[in-house]
């Protein structure tokens, strides 16, 4: 049974990390989409031996039109050598923080929460959502299978995604509650001797599909917009609307733009093609003699 109670974490020796660790945490943030975040997606990917479908790869390679070129360059720098160090540390912190939990709690499990899709009362975006993001999408389901009285949803998450102890500190529309294994925990901030932001869980998430369940009962929406609700509440079928609203929500990461490194033409725009196929080259032998 998963235990919604938090010891303190203070006053617990904080797990040393290499320079090397520490510059790479240095650029991971709460959207966990940034180029040393995704350098970290591999690393616990390739710890946890996370497998996604080929047509469903994870959110943090969608760089829309505009790529990853970012991420290219940053993964190109590492050696293969560096690589697999930062893979046995990571997979050292892992060991100690999961020791530590197991320790603290209890329980084999952890309640976390999270706050997604922030969107204000006009329905604006807000800096923290990324282009590719349907942000809309995930609140009007919820509330469709609220209204719909559907026991739960499945979303699209991460590989490696960011959670706290509560979500009421975060910007979101959708407060989201989920009972973590501690074995699916691949770090806590406030456990090592880092540069994270403090109450940071990263998790886990092991589903070649990278879709979870969660209950209605776990979900809380908080401010959202009037041509959302409005919708919702206007729509006659409402339990048809829930359903192909998760179906949108299925199909979502076999929608992804794969491009991390920007088409680059190399060539001249002009530049014409020799022939590809034996008849043709004698066709362009034949011109040329016969212009002789």
């Amino acid at each position: 049974m998963a235990t919604g109670k938090h010891p303190s974490l203070r006053g617990i020796n904080k797990i040393a990390i290499s320079p090397e660790m520490r510059k790479l945490l240095l650029g991971v943030w709460h959207d966990r989409l940034t180029p040393h975040a995704i350098v970290l997606t591999y690393l616990a990917a390739r710890n946890f031996g996370v497998i996604r479908f080929p047509t469903r790869p994870d959110r943090s390679v969608d760089g829309g039109n505009k790529g990853h070129q970012d991420a290219v360059d940053l993964l190109d720098k590492y050696t293969d050598d560096e690589l697999a160090n930062l893979s046995a540390e990571l997979n050292h912190i892992t060991s100690q923080s999961q020791q530590i939990l197991s320790a603290l709690y209890k329980s084999p499990s952890i309640c976390l929460e999270r706050a997604i899709a922030p969107i204000d009362a006009r329905s604006q975006y807000l800096t923290a959502n990324r282009a590719v993001d349907n942000i809309e999408l995930y609140p009007a389901l919820a509330l469709a299978a609220e209204r719909a009285g559907l026991a739960s949803i499945s979303m699209d998450v991460d590989i490696v995604s960011g959670w706290s102890t509560t979500a009421t500190q975060r910007y979101g529309t959708l407060h989201l509650s989920r009972a973590w294994a501690i074995d699916d925990v691949l770090l806590v901030s406030d456990l090592l001797d880092g540069p994270m932001e403090s109450n940071e869980w990263l998790c886990v998430n092991r589903n070649p599909r990278g879709l979870m369940e969660f209950p209605i009962s776990s979900i809380v929406l908080v401010g959202v917009p009037s041509n959302i609700s409005d919708r919702i509440a206007n729509s006659q079928v409402v339990s048809r609307l829930a359903n192909e609203l998760q179906e949108q929500a299925n199909r979502a990461s076999s929608e992804r733009t794969l491009a991390l490194r920007p088409t680059e033409l190399w060539w001249r725009s002009d530049y014409k093609l020799p022939p590809q196929n034996i008849l043709d080259r004698l066709r362009e032998w034949a011109a040329g003699i016969i212009k002789k």
